[in-house]
């Protein structure tokens, strides 16, 4: 019986002192949750000394979610090159346990931006797993492993985003990386499908002379290359010449190893559109 209302006794004291430290917990919780004012107090102070702040603080002001106008303000100040900003707002959105959609894309961006490549790669991945249709996250990580030279990861991961309506960033990303493992064909056939959805580019039609030389067609590379270097600035379009002859900018040529700028990774979405393509990020 002394044995029964001992263990009796024990239960209630585990009891109470499980309850005890489950108040205590819930106490610790509600004291570290931050209120949606104190976290766009936060974001206010994030804005502080920026130029034309009041841009940014519009947003802010905003009648939508905290999420919609965190993300918003991450999207305006990234696109704007204040990257250092919008890393604080990401950090806030983290720390404030805010789940905004794409998150893990965007900060990828601003790790890429940062030349960080394997942190943005990192982030890229979560993203892809996370949702297999995130094309944003899957073009910046093609991006990276083309950069990289695993071009077979970049056929693996693009390849299933094939079809008619396929993104302008993914067949470039594809393109690139059938031509570098060989698969001069592929490369070729997948670099006119860019050229026919955005004419230009440039990188597209680098790499379309790249696969013209690789098949014998010297005189069609040549035309190629020159649409090339005038679409990337290298020449003017007024020093053409009427016989299509290159030697003269040859040395300004060359397999593209080197020449795939860092050509998609502003943030404009979450389709990542041909303007990717045209604009050479801000060091």
């Amino acid at each position: 019986m002394t044995l029964i209302i001992g263990i009796i006794l024990v239960s209630i004291g585990l009891v109470i002192l499980i309850a005890a430290v489950l108040k205590t917990r819930r106490k610790i919780v509600d004291e570290n949750i931050i209120s949606d004012d104190e976290i766009i107090q936060q974001a206010f102070e994030i804005l502080d000394g920026l130029n034309n702040a009041k841009n940014y603080e519009e947003i802010l002001l905003e009648q939508s979610s905290i999420e919609e106008k965190l993300v918003m303000l991450f999207d305006k100040l990234f696109a704007d090159n204040k990257i250092k900003a919008a890393e604080k707002v990401l950090n806030l959105m983290t720390n404030s346990e805010i789940a905004a959609k794409g998150i893990n894309t965007r900060r990828g961006l601003v790790f890429l931006k940062m030349g960080y490549f394997d942190r943005a790669a990192d982030e890229f991945r979560i993203a892809v797993e996370q949702n297999p249709d995130d094309i944003k996250a899957a073009n910046n990580l093609a991006y990276i492993f083309n950069r990289m030279k695993r071009y077979e990861d970049t056929i693996k991961l693009l390849e299933p985003f094939l079809s008619d309506d396929t993104n302008v960033i993914t067949l470039v990303n594809l393109g690139i990386a059938y031509f570098h493992s060989g698969d001069i064909e592929n490369a070729y056939e997948i670099l006119n499908a860019a050229y026919k959805k955005n004419p230009s580019i440039p990188e597209v039609h680098l790499y379309i002379g790249n696969c013209l030389k690789s098949l014998g067609e010297e005189e069609k590379a040549n035309k190629a290359f020159q649409r090339y270097l005038v679409l990337s600035g290298k020449i003017n379009i007024d020093d053409v010449s009427k016989k299509d002859d290159l030697e003269g900018d040859k040395n300004k040529i060359d397999t593209g190893e080197d020449d795939y700028r860092e050509n998609n990774i502003e943030y404009n979405g979450d389709n990542g559109d041909s303007k990717d393509l045209n604009n050479k990020p801000n060091e």
